[in-house]
């Protein structure tokens, strides 16, 4: 435990012999639950890292391959460059105070969860990093007692009646922690009082630390995040196949608009004329009786000749749900076989490895998804200005897809030119027609071309373009998934 208060005092010691009489060059934060001091002191740097994203307080003390985050906030203040004058520990409290020249103190709360680190100048708070509350700012130097460094607290029998009233033996056995002259650290017990003199100093053991709980704690961190959204792929797959099951289902048992069209003309002279709908027996089973909406306006031969239109494109539509429930399935079988490889992972080299055979994912700052499609990578557009984005970094002949009729990501398959197969153009469309308002239609039509046939007109709103030569594709939309 780093943030106990006799191990913080040890801390407090190494951190004066290392910190006193650098330069404190800058304050900066990666992310909002750590801030990094950076020193410069005589022959090299030095960096003091404080971090509560595990809602423990952890600290990491270096001086060797000492840099500045790749991003990072200026925190507290910009003036800095001041003089380490001293490191002191509070008076049987969780605070050090570095002292810096020109009357400011930076006051780090050694807590767990509720840690910060707060600015003063004189004696009035200036700046708060993290979970900033009123009471900070009432915050008095004054009313904090500093440890001569000369003290003995284990000793003082001052010590200990306040150790009793604070109630540590509940916790902790507190009298040999305070006795305790050396400390160690390993992974079942973290830090802990050991009278046999270590060959650690106090920052040694707190580095050990930190550097196994934060890998430790991100390791599982991230372990569960990767399996939560593989189980939700796993469902939201699931829902998807018992959906499609239940309309080819329903496909396969209604008559087709065929057989409607061919009973309606059969029966024709023993139908009035002007009828809404009609009841006529099945060639296959007399008993049962199959209704036929009809449109009153129309003759009866017309009717007959829009069932065997609307015939074409249900034969075509139960190809193509078939065909989505297959993909479905192979989509789900490699998910499973996902979740069960990650189960197999027990360290960060092998979780790395995983995630590196994942799909290949937008950069932060990237206004598109990236997927791959074989060998060849897809682009898809976040937002309006990320599809004109896209559309100015692609190749004239990458092919460009959108689907029709409605508002949706641009799509655009980086293949210069190169053919692509029909399924490979199939499934680029779907994945057009699952980033679109038609996603949740059964069939949705997908327009395509060659990118040099896609031009944006001046004074156009975002994600507004005109297109030539233009070739349509029916689909059912499809998500993208990590096997593409």
């Amino acid at each position: 435990m780093i943030n106990h208060y006799f191990f913080l005092r040890k801390l407090a010691v190494d951190l004066r012999h290392a910190l006193v009489g650098s330069q404190l060059s800058a304050v900066v934060s990666p992310h909002k639950d750590e801030l990094q001091l950076h020193f410069e002191k005589q022959g090299g740097t030095a960096m003091l890292r404080l971090n509560w994203e595990t809602n423990q307080f952890l600290i990491k003390y270096q001086e060797n391959d000492v840099r500045l985050p790749k991003t990072y906030e200026k925190q507290l203040f910009n003036g800095w460059n001041r003089r380490v004058l001293a490191v002191e520990q509070a008076w049987f409290d969780r605070y050090w105070l570095i002292r810096l020249e020109g009357n400011l103190t930076v006051v780090i709360k050694c807590f767990a969860s509720a840690g910060n680190a707060m600015l003063f100048e004189n004696d009035q708070v200036k700046a708060v990093f993290r979970r900033s509350r009123q009471r900070d700012f009432d915050f008095q130097l004054a009313n904090i007692t500093i440890e001569p460094a000369t003290t003995l607290v284990t000793n003082d029998l001052r010590f200990t009646q306040i150790a009793q009233k604070a109630g540590m033996a509940a916790e902790f056995d507190w009298f040999q922690w305070s006795k305790a002259e050396a400390f160690n650290w390993d992974k079942a017990h973290g830090i802990y009082p050991d009278f046999v003199q270590s060959s650690y100093t106090a920052l040694e053991l707190a580095n050990m630390h930190t550097a196994w709980y934060l890998g430790h704690y991100l390791y599982n961190q991230r372990m569960g995040k990767l399996n939560a959204a593989l189980v939700q792929e796993e469902m939201q797959l699931t829902g998807k196949m018992k959906q499609a099951e239940l309309h080819l289902t329903e496909l396969e048992h209604q008559v087709d608009y065929q057989t409607q069209g061919s009973l309606l003309l059969s029966h024709m002279h023993n139908i009035m004329p002007g009828a809404k709908q009609v009841s006529l027996p099945r060639w296959d089973d007399p008993d049962e009786l199959v209704t036929i909406k009809l449109d009153p306006a129309k003759s009866l031969v017309d009717n007959a000749n829009r069932l065997f239109v609307k015939a074409k494109n249900q034969h075509i539509e139960k190809e193509k749900r078939t065909q989505y429930l297959d993909q479905l399935i192979e989509q789900l079988h490699v998910v499973s076989e996902r979740r069960a490889t990650l189960a197999t992972i027990s360290n960060w080299k092998q979780l790395l490895r995983f995630e590196q055979k994942q799909p290949v994912k937008s950069n932060v700052v990237n206004p598109w998804r990236v997927f791959r499609l074989d060998n060849l990578e897809v682009w898809i557009g976040k937002h309006a200005q990320g599809n004109d984005e896209l559309l100015r970094r692609a190749h004239k002949d990458d092919l460009w897809l959108h689907a029709r009729g409605v508002t949706g990501s641009h799509v655009l398959v980086r293949n210069a030119g190169k053919k692509l197969s029909q399924p490979q153009l199939e499934k680029a469309a779907a994945w057009a027609a699952f980033y679109s308002k038609g996603r949740s239609e059964q069939l949705c039509p997908v327009s395509y071309t060659e990118r040099k046939y896609v031009r944006k007109p001046k004074g156009a709103a975002a994600g507004a373009v005109l297109m030539e030569r233009e070739k349509v594709i029916i689909v059912a939309p499809l998500a993208p998934v990590a096997s593409e």
